[in-house]
C-alpha cells in the first residue's frame, strides 16, 4: 500500500488491500487510496466495506460478470448470494 500511495499512478489494482486492518483502518486507508488515484479497481469480500467506500460493485460467478450496479443500489443482501455459494 505505501508503494501504491507513494507512486500515485491514474489506476489501481489491488487484490485484497486492506483484508488484514478493521474496517475503520480499511475505511481510512482506501479513503487515502481513492485521493491518490483516478481509478481504483479492488477485489473486496468485505462486502459492506464495499458498499461504504466503491462506487460500482461488479460480482462475478462461473467467471462471467453475474452483477454489475452502482453500489447505492445494492446492499449485503443482494450480494449474499455470490458469497454462500463460494463458502
Amino acid at each position: 500500500m505505501a508503494r501504491a500511495l507513494y507512486d500515485g499512478r491514474p489506476v489501481l489494482i489491488g487484490d485484497e488491500p486492506v483484508s488484514a486492518l478493521d474496517r475503520r483502518q480499511g475505511g481510512a486507508v482506501l479513503e487515502q487510496l481513492s485521493q491518490r488515484h483516478e481509478t481504483l479497481i479492488l477485489a473486496l469480500h468485505d462486502v459492506p466495506l464495499a458498499l461504504e467506500r466503491c462506487d460500482r460493485i461488479v460480482a462475478i460467478d462461473g467467471g462471467r460478470i453475474a452483477l454489475d450496479a452502482p453500489s447505492r443500489d445494492l446492499d449485503v443482501a443482494a450480494l449474499a448470494r455470490f458469497y454462500e455459494a463460494s463458502a
